[in-house]
């Protein structure tokens, strides 16, 4: 229609759409100035019913005389095509302006002033918007609001069940129309009911949540789940969004967006005096600023923000007033809504440091870090994570540091129904991060209505160091170790070392001293390199405190990996797991060590307690089917590992592991593809030979020696344990040759020779006098 004219009115762009129609900028050429034209289109005229609603829309328009409605100079119709000629607005609508981030406070006020104006004006004509949301609100460069679009409107006195049935069937049916409609629906207009102007209030407290926050109060994945949850579903706090938000404006959006329609603002009027009052008091600086403290009660849905150092207490957990026991419950990642990438660290670290937390606690199962960071920046259902992970609550908080200022803010929420059991929000001084985690963990205690013996509490607010810059140092260590690269490991060294300088006393960060020397030692570097330092590190830690359960596993790993102290390794073990019994590395190491003992079956028992504690971890799924697999268990195995690759299909050792289950039935040919997909998919030393003796075991020799000419070249660039070669000349029927590098791995140490009897070298070198020598050398005879 560009160029073509209707009456007086030159089309001249097209400048918008919707349900009603297009809408153009037209001139008006008997009076010379700008229009809006909103067009009905043909295929719309045809239809009494259309034809009446672009009427009604005109007239309910026509009839508010307010400088925040735009002003409607006619309607009419040429040519069997109707419109309506409007006052154009210069500006941008507000769905344009707001697009996923918080709008300044003071515009925000500002906004909700005008269009409570506007509405109070249009109630008083008796008038319901019915359609109102940020695309039918324009701000000019004025800063002035217009409100558009009333082809919903109705009087109230006729606004009855039929329209408003007819809207939310539509919005059932047709989401690519009407879908921006329905966020900001009324309870009763979703459900069909009769509309006055409280219904216009809850939309526009709709409106301004999303200005507020940047996201929907009641957002769904489909239009139907969408109203379903603006019938039942309470929205998220609003501070845990926006850091500066007044309590006083989060206190009046809520007001406006009760599902009971007589628990909002009784008419636009009543808003309107608490904005102005609102307005009023933040100018003169009288307003309370931001959110909710300490001792109020708050109502979040998920992923509340906030630092939670400690959570939940000792002994049994109970709901207030509920019979329901809580005996396991798993903390998701923390959302870091700092803005600043740089901050994961921060808000992973203390995600873990919650994790390690409540893992002290008796008679609550408390999933370990592993499983729960599968859902790190996923938007949860805590029915679906409950039933996944097999806990009956959820810890959720989210981290916002500004400079020198933190927010802390969480919650606990049952999986069955996401009813919130305790939610709560702090705001210091980021020095004051200890304080604010002994305040939450006591609070959290008292919420649970929970009574701790003194040992309980003690450890409950147990503190590891007091110095600021100490602990950041940590969290950024166990964000890079937890990486597992190579680099990532460095560099976790780096912080983990400055952690101690800044605090000499400071024993877990001793220990990820420890882990980290470890891990380079198994992956990456000689262990002769590695391992001492990293025993020395565990020594310390326990020097500092013998109660810290993680110290003791640490170094019980590396006296059964690099020392073969297979005596004091389980005792260091057991004396972990009792400091911590929920610690699924305890259990998953010492699972290890039982294999190396060759005691199977305490291996797959205690890999299960562990399993129990990371769920969807799958080193442990996977550790699990090896076991299976050396104990016999072929098809129970092989259906684990299955499961195992389902958790992450590109996961090398998944497929290296099935590998190794059909090598232990002879199977080398079937074992061939799946080394060679774990080669594909981690081109490192740790797989390669496996694969050599795979092929020569399978009649493919010249591969086999391939293989060989391969570890040499990577030998020349990065550690390759003399285990390697040697699998490769057990599967070429060379036992010399796989005794010269087993004396090698002795001699270096390599950890993988202490898993001499689980892997599957043939009975060529395992029934050779010598293999029976190594492993009584070792400390593993039998």
């Amino acid at each position: 229609m560009i160029g073509q004219s209707l009456a007086h009115y030159k089309i001249l762009e097209k400048i918008g759409s919707g349900g009603m129609g297009d809408v153009y900028l037209a001139e008006d050429t008997k009076l010379g100035r700008k229009v809006a034209l909103k067009v009905l289109p043909p295929e719309f005229a045809e239809s009494e019913e259309r034809r009446a609603r672009f009427v009604r829309e005109a007239k309910s328009a026509s009839a508010i005389d307010h400088p925040n409605v735009a002003h409607i100079y006619e309607i009419g119709e040429v040519d069997g095509i109707y419109f309506i000629a409007m006052q154009f607005v210069d500006g941008k609508n507000l769905a344009e302006r707001v697009k996923g981030d918080p709008l300044a406070i003071a515009d925000i006020i500002n906004i909700g002033l005008q269009v409570a104006d506007a509405l109070d004006a249009a109630h008083a004509k008796r008038i319901v918007h019915r359609d109102i949301k940020p695309a039918n609100l324009v701000l000019t460069d004025r800063d002035q609001i217009k409100v558009l679009d009333f082809g919903l409107a109705k009087p109230m006195a006729t606004a009855g069940a039929s329209p408003d049935s007819e809207a939310a069937t539509e919005a059932k049916t047709v989401a690519g129309v009407l879908m921006g409609t329905v966020y900001y629906m009324s309870p009763e207009q979703a459900l069909g009911r009769d509309v006055d102007g409280r219904s216009d209030i809850f939309s526009l407290g709709v409106v301004l949540y999303e200005l507020t926050t940047g996201r929907l109060p009641f957002s769904g994945g489909s239009p139907s789940e969408t109203i379903e949850r603006i019938k039942n579903a309470q929205p998220d706090a609003i501070a845990r969004f926006n850091y500066d938000v007044p309590a006083e404006l989060e206190r009046i959006i809520r007001r406006c967006l009760e599902k009971d329609r007589e628990e909002r603002y009784q008419t636009a009027k009543d808003l309107l005096i608490e904005l102005k009052h609102l307005k009023r008091d933040s100018e003169s600086g009288a307003v309370a600023a931001p959110a909710p403290r300490s001792g109020k009660r708050i109502w979040p849905a998920f992923a509340l923000g906030a630092i939670v150092l400690a959570a939940l207490a000792g002994g049994s957990l109970f709901l207030p007033g509920d019979s329901e026991r809580i005996d396991s419950l798993a903390v998701l990642p923390f959302e870091n809504g700092s803005g600043d990438p740089e901050a994961e660290y921060f808000s992973d670290g203390v995600t873990e440091s919650i994790i390690s937390r409540l893992s002290k606690l008796p008679d609550v199962r408390v999933i370990s870090r592993t499983s729960v960071f599968r859902y790190k920046g996923q938007a949860i259902d805590p029915e679906t994570v409950g039933r996944e992970l097999g806990v009956k609550a959820l810890v959720l908080g989210r981290v916002v540091q500004r400079g020198d200022d933190l927010m802390v803010s969480a919650e606990l929420v049952r999986t069955d129904d996401s009813g919130q059991i305790w939610g709560e929000q702090y705001q210091r001084k980021a020095v004051d991060i200890f304080s604010i985690q002994n305040d939450m963990a006591r609070e959290i205690s008292d919420a649970l209505r929970i009574q701790l013996t003194t040992e309980q509490e003690e450890r409950l607010t147990k503190q590891y160091t007091g110095n600021a810059d100490a602990y950041e140092a940590y969290l950024r260590g166990r964000y890079l170790w937890n990486r597992r690269t190579e680099e990532g490991i460095r560099q976790a060294i780096v912080h983990f070392q400055e952690a101690v300088d800044h605090d000499p006393n400071y024993a877990l960060a001793y220990t990820g001293l420890a882990d980290s020397f470890s891990l380079l030692g198994y992956y990456y570097v000689s262990p002769r390199e590695a391992y001492p330092r990293a025993k020395r590190a565990a020594e310390r830690a326990l020097e500092l405190d013998d109660r810290l359960g993680e110290a003791h596993v640490s170094l019980a790993w590396i006296k059964c990996l690099y020392d073969w102290d297979f005596d004091e390794a389980e005792r260091d073990f057991v004396r972990g797991i009792e400091l911590n019994p929920t610690y699924a590395i305890g259990h998953f190491w010492y699972s290890i060590y039982f294999g190396i003992a060759g005691r199977y079956d305490e291996a797959i028992e205690r890999i299960r307690i562990a399993l129990e504690l990371e769920p969807l971890s799958r080193i442990i799924n996977g550790n699990y089917g090896q076991w299976l697999s050396v104990a016999g268990r072929y098809e129970e195995a092989h259906e684990q590992l299955r499961k195992t690759s389902e958790l992450d299909p590109a996961w090398a050792m998944a497929h290296w592991l099935v590998g190794q289950n059909y090598a232990r039935q002879g199977l080398f040919s079937e074992a061939v593809p799946h080394y060679e997909q774990a080669v594909m998919l981690d081109d490192s030393p740790h797989w390669i030979g496996f694969l050599g003796q795979a092929y020569a075991k399978s009649g493919r020799v010249d591969e086999a020696h391939s293989v060989l000419e391969r570890l040499d070249v990577l030998a020349e660039t990065r550690y390759v344990s003399p285990i390697q070669r040697a699998a490769v000349f057990a599967g070429l029927g060379d036992p010399d040759r796989f005794f010269e590098w087993m004396e090698r791995a002795y001699e270096e140490r390599a950890n993988d020779i202490t898993l001499l009897r689980m892997y599957p070298w043939g009975e060529g070198v395992e029934r050779d006098a010598r293999f029976a020598e190594l492993l009584r050398r070792i400390g593993l005879e039998e």
